[in-house]
């Protein structure tokens, strides 16, 4: 153990304090010369062997006493403990430095083992307001210090047993400090595993984040405010939505209705007023739209159509604009998008009607032209790629990166001789992203402007069957021994729909009540119903309702179409789950509402 070999080296007394490490050399010399009369002890002290190398060694004596307490001998073992001292000092070296680091953090860190408290951080004073010293006493006494609100919850979670053993703590819950303040903490808990994979020590962090949470809150109560804001704002424009729709589709339906029977002059002011109707309108829908894309509820609708005939009723909605200024206008559909597509053609149409109206409103001479290729093929979907070119004032370069920002245009002088919103182009860019596209814009100034923008469509191989009320002759119907109910408060209202149905021979009768209509409808049948949303007394989806649970016992089923102010997102819905058939939204155009008198008449 020595390095001495025993036969050549019998020590003495002070050979043996001699290799004794001088560091440990007074305490073992004072231990041996001391009287001590018990009878054993203990001693751990370092040696240095013969080649110099230095070993700890655990000394065990016994001493011996006679009758009359005399020691009259002793004798022990001597152990080389220097592995085990060695993990000892490095265990120790480690607690220290894991000291030294937990008390320079803001967690409070602590160490648990038996179910008794080993460490705990002079973080624990700044955090909870105690002293580690009630805790070094009464290791679980931080529980008391926790909020009525979270107590019983941690208690069991703290109590039980798998979550002690396993060490499986990670909560947020909030304490009251010994000055009353409140502050929240986020406590985990991480096991220290021996060979068999036993918890045999538990280490945990408790961390104050009460101002995470209070920014968290700050956030909720901003995002809060926010949605009762934008709660608010909707309201504000469904309100304003309706009571505007309402008057405006007197106006615009009495300008249609003038416009038949007119001279000329007459007739070019009748065509004003609904210009400047369909103006006001055009406004309107774009704050709406401007509403539902903000609020992330437009949904494109995926309806057959075919690229040919979109583009004739673009064609058929343009023309008349053009030749008005003077101007050519001329469009070109690449042959090979003949074909039937699924998705929005009401969107489509929306985004093409408000570059081509742009085009003509900034071209004082000169040309408008319109082109649809085809793009790429993406299996079942196609990339169709638009063309508007214009010979109008142009853009200028520092100004074109604004044109797609919400109420903005060109400029000042722009916006003062041409007038708009500057929600068109913004409103058409975000229609144009869901269509999974791109638009991009090259202008020169006194030259012209080109716009390109794609859209990708999916395709369909069968050419389905859809009503052709729309496209063919639904002005020239003539439907006799029909009947419709209107229902409907608003006497202008009334009286454009009358004079709609008698210019097709459809005879209108006009409830100005729900309960009036349900009287009515036990009197006699109807082919077609065109319900009112908002009445004084049962609303049009009430009325709709108590209709359809009637004609369950009938066998029967009049078609129900909304006409209604309401157009926000969100009202269709309402009308077709109410039992409704369609939805035609007010002011009411004369072309449309024929077409769906063509739709439900004729398919009767």
């Amino acid at each position: 153990m020595y390095g001495y070999e025993p036969q050549k080296f019998i020590p003495t007394l002070q050979d043996f304090i001699e290799i004794i490490h001088p560091d440990d050399r007074d305490f073992m010399i004072k231990a041996i010369e001391e009287p001590f009369n018990g009878n054993e002890r203990e001693l751990e002290f370092r040696v240095i062997k013969q080649d110099y190398e230095t070993i700890w060694i655990r000394e065990k004596v016994k001493y011996e006493y006679n009758s009359s307490g005399k020691q009259v001998r002793r004798y022990g073992v001597v152990l080389d403990i220097t592995k085990q001292k060695l993990s000892e000092l490095k265990l120790m070296e480690s607690e220290a430095k894991f000291r030294e680091v937990a008390e320079n953090l803001g967690e409070v860190i602590w160490v648990r083992q038996a179910g008794q408290l080993v460490y705990i951080s002079s973080a624990y004073e700044k955090v909870w307001g105690k002293t580690c010293e009630s805790l070094y006493n009464n290791p679980h006494s931080f529980l008391d210090s926790i909020h009525p609100d979270d107590k019983e919850r941690i208690v069991q979670m703290y109590w039980g047993e798998n979550h002690i053993l396993k060490g499986l703590f990670d909560e947020q819950f909030k304490i009251i400090r010994a000055d009353g303040t409140i502050r929240w903490i986020w406590r985990r808990t991480f096991p220290i595993l021996d060979r068999n994979e036993r918890a045999i020590r538990l280490v945990g962090i408790s961390e104050d984040i009460t101002k995470i949470k209070e920014y968290e809150e700050s956030l909720r109560q901003a995002r809060e405010d926010a949605e009762t804001a934008n709660r608010a704002k909707s309201q504000f424009l469904a309100n304003m939505s309706h009571e505007i729709r309402t008057p405006m589709n007197g106006i615009l339906g009495m300008a249609q209705l003038l416009v038949m029977d007119l001279n000329d002059e007459q007739k070019e002011m009748a065509i004003m007023i609904k210009t400047s109707g369909d103006n006001l309108l055009t406004i309107i829908n774009d704050i709406l739209d401007l509403s539902k894309i903000e609020a992330g509820k437009v949904r494109l609708s995926q309806e057959n159509f075919t690229m040919i005939s979109l583009i004739n009723e673009v064609d058929n909605l343009i023309q008349p604009l053009v030749v008005r200024k003077g101007l050519e206008y001329k469009s070109h559909i690449d042959k090979e998008m003949k074909g039937q597509l699924i998705g929005d053609p009401g969107r489509l149409k929306q985004i093409l009607t408000n570059l081509l109206g742009n085009a003509i409103k900034f071209t004082e001479r000169g040309s408008i032209e319109l082109s649809v290729f085809k793009g790429k093929t993406y299996q079942d979907k196609i990339q169709s790629i638009f063309f508007i070119k214009d010979t109008g004032t142009g853009i200028a370069s520092d100004k074109i990166g604004q044109l797609f920002t919400y109420f903005t245009q060109g400029d000042d002088y722009i916006t003062k001789k041409y007038g708009g919103t500057g929600l068109g182009l913004a409103i058409s860019k975000q229609l144009i992203n869901m269509m999974e596209g791109e638009i991009c814009v090259e202008s020169q100034l006194g030259v012209g402007t080109d716009f390109t923008f794609t859209g990708i469509f999916m395709q369909t191989e069968e050419a389905k069957e859809i009503y052709k009320a729309n496209n063919e002759g639904a002005q020239n119907i003539t439907i006799t021994d029909s009947t419709a109910l209107l229902v409907e408060d608003d006497c202008v209202s009334g009286e454009v729909m009358k004079m709609l149905c008698e210019r097709k021979n459809i005879t209108l009768k006009i409830a100005t009540r729900g309960k009036e209509t349900l009287d009515l409808l036990n009197e006699e049948n109807f082919d077609m119903i065109f319900m009112d949303i908002q009445m004084p007394d049962i609303s049009g989806l009430e009325t709709t309702k108590i209709i359809r649970d009637r004609e369950k016992f009938l066998n029967r089923h009049t078609p129900i179409i909304a006409t209604t102010a309401f157009a926000l997102v969100g009202d269709r819905e309402k009308c077709m789950d109410a039992g409704m058939d369609d939805y035609l939204a007010k002011p009411i155009d004369a072309d449309e509402f024929y077409s769906m008198v063509a739709k439900y008449v004729l398919k009767k």
